[in-house]
């Protein structure tokens, strides 16, 4: 890479969170218990759940991947 923008993410080692959390869809809408989804509710990262069935494969991949389809998600509102 040698044209900006270019962006930096610090990160440590640790445990920072269980395999729970709330089940969203491919573009990071929250599903709702009932059927569909939340109107306006977006998770991603150690919020969204249902990513690790066998494994662990790193929270930073999934901050990362989600929360970018979140932001895409919210724009096209």
């Amino acid at each position: 890479m040698t044209e900006p923008p270019f962006y930096v993410l610090e990160a440590a080692p640790a445990i920072t969170f269980t395999f729970g959390g709330l089940l969203i869809t491919p573009d990071a809408r929250v599903r709702a218990a009932e059927g569909g989804v939340i109107p306006g509710l977006l998770a991603a990262g150690a919020d969204a759940g249902g990513l690790y069935h066998n494994a662990y494969a790193g929270g930073l991949a999934a901050a990362l991947v989600f929360g970018q389809l979140a932001a895409q998600t919210a724009l096209t509102r």
